[in-house]
């Protein structure tokens, strides 16, 4: 039995029988983890072989654990796993055997002269002491460099695709890993250039903890600051600056250890970076940052500059914590819209929602292209208490998921554009963006609420909720409330972050995903929803509902 599709190229260079699967023609590309010698083996010693090998993809030990690393795509996935399932090493070979493995895969990626694209998602490479070294000043500049995965790949010429994790040190590191093993950030990772595709996740933890943490900072009214962020851009700045052609940029960096030992801002500052590189990138069509900042007039030309985004994403780890937004742009909505940022934008993440919203109200209207959008909250704190206080408040709601101005309202053409002369005052943000599919939304305390976001997306598909009718919960039947709402619409296939089922019951057999109880809950739901498949359980767990033979049941995705 082949545990994983990855696994089938081991089995076939561990079995004579079925040895004909390694035929060169058969892989370019190869899914595996680093102790597969035998596949290292196999192409060090059939340099055809390995040269016919376009995309290799290095696998962590263990699949099933996810974390924060994990990005995932947030209008298709519920919350993130609990800190406990992310931060328990799971049982890795002894330093001895990842050594050589990795000096076996080093040899195997110099012989990949195709190679295309490489993914290492697992612990850092222990054989990770490249080394720059530049002459004296007198003397010409020249680099040397020690091996090291990284290094290896510079032997590729055709690289232009690399997906990263460093997981680094501490609770996450294996015991086994040598406490003096430098972190990703600190390798000659950054010596690579030409690509057009790259992504980056990497926990930024220094040999000295408490880098960063000397000295006091107070702010004018001598209140405790945190202290500036202390991971350093220049050497991102060097690979990115080499890399003219690039479509898309991932990068994550968790300095979350700072925050909590130190005081220390956790998020990194690369407006050095973006206002460097200004207009360099022509092709970008996707950028996707957490963990990063940027100031707000850096970011705005960005956007005016980079016309070519198809997919952008920006968000915060630590929503409750300063700073609070990654860049914000409220000043800059008249010249904005002025310039019709994001003109060709097909999916839009940003958080926390406030950040979103003069974006929003920057955007081109009618904006067709816009399937996916992420996140918002109604902008009417007080509307749930308003709203029990007063059963026909909700009609006056037309701002419910718009913005809050003192600024006369402008009067809307049918297409969802402003009328000619009027401001980006928009009594309902999602006016004109009518095609979305996919959408997250947060802070909705009222089902009423969900009155004009059903009519204003009539093709939604999928609907991410979070931190959304909590009081549900305690409801004996909470999905009979819900499900008149989101009958409306009818094209539901996923539904994530609110409970169908009650948490509590007299019978705790209720709360088993087989149980009568349980499935007739889903029928019910089904019943008015017929297209809904994902869904999530009392837990966040994802469901999904299976339909066959006139029989239904439901099977967790975790």
């Amino acid at each position: 039995m082949v545990e994983h599709d990855s696994s089938v190229l081991v089995v076939a260079l561990s079995n004579k029988d079925r040895l004909s699967l390694s035929e060169p023609e058969t892989y370019t590309s190869i899914r595996c983890k680093l102790g597969d010698n035998v596949v290292w083996e196999h192409l060090l010693s059939n340099p055809t072989c390995a040269a016919h090998v376009r995309e290799l993809e290095i696998q962590r030990e263990d699949l099933s654990r996810r974390g924060i690393m994990d990005e995932e795509d947030p209008f298709l996935t519920p919350r993130k796993k609990t800190v406990q399932e992310i931060t328990t090493a799971p049982e890795v070979s002894t330093s001895e055997q990842v050594v050589h493995s990795e000096q076996l895969l080093m040899k195997a990626i110099r012989l990949m002269v195709n190679l295309e694209s490489f993914t290492w998602d697992r612990w850092v490479p222990e054989v990770n002491q490249g080394e720059e070294i530049q002459a004296a000043e007198y003397q010409l500049h020249y680099e040397t460099h020690r091996g090291d995965i990284w290094t290896a790949l510079r032997a590729s010429a055709k690289l232009e695709r690399l997906t990263v994790v460093d997981l680094g040190r501490a609770i996450l590191r294996p015991t086994n890993i040598p406490v003096d093993v430098r972190s990703i950030f600190s390798s000659t990772i950054f010596t690579l250039s030409n690509l057009t595709h790259l992504d980056l996740k990497m926990f930024y933890s220094p040999a000295d903890e408490m880098e960063g943490s000397y000295g006091e900072y107070e702010d004018e009214d001598g209140d405790e600051e945190l202290l500036p962020g202390r991971v350093k851009w220049e050497r991102l700045h060097d690979l990115l600056s080499r890399c003219p052609n690039l479509k898309s940029l991932s990068l994550a960096i968790y300095d979350h250890d700072f925050y909590y030992k130190c005081g220390g801002n956790p998020y990194t500052n690369i407006t050095p970076i973006f206002s460097k590189l200004m207009g360099y990138w022509h092709h970008l069509s996707s950028l996707k940052l957490r963990d990063i900042v940027v100031s707000d007039s850096i970011m705005a030309t960005f956007l005016k500059t980079h016309t070519n985004l198809r997919n952008f994403s920006m968000s915060l780890s630590l929503e409750d914590e300063l700073p609070e937004l990654p860049f914000d742009l409220e000043s800059y909505v008249t010249d904005l819209s002025r310039n019709e940022i994001l003109s060709n934008i097909e999916s839009l993440y940003i958080s926390p929602p406030r950040a979103l919203r003069p974006i929003l109200r920057s955007l081109r209207r009618p904006s067709p292209r816009l399937r996916s959008l992420g996140t918002l909250e109604p902008c009417d704190w007080n509307a749930s208490e308003e709203l029990h206080a007063d059963e026909n408040y909700v009609s006056s709601l037309d701002d419910v998921w718009g913005y809050n101005s003192p600024a006369t309202e402008t009067q809307m053409m049918e297409d969802g554009s402003p009328s000619p002369g009027g401001s980006r005052e928009l009594s309902n943000l999602l006016s004109g963006i009518s095609n979305v599919r996919s959408l997250v939304v947060t802070d909705v305390k009222d089902l009423r609420q969900l009155d004009k976001l059903v009519r204003a997306t009539p093709e939604l598909e999928t609907i991410v909720f979070r931190d959304s009718f909590e009081y549900l919960a305690s409801h004996a039947a909470p999905h009979t409330e819900l499900v008149s709402y989101l009958s409306h619409w009818s094209r539901l296939t996923t539904l994530y972050g609110v409970a169908l089922w009650p948490s509590t019951t007299d019978d705790d057999s209720h709360l088993d995903v087989s149980s009568e109880f349980v499935l007739s809950i889903a029928r019910d739901v089904v019943a008015q929803c017929p297209l809904l498949q994902h869904v999530s359980w009392i837990d966040g767990t994802p469901l999904t509902i299976v339909k066959e033979n006139g029989e239904l049941r439901l099977e967790s995705l975790s």
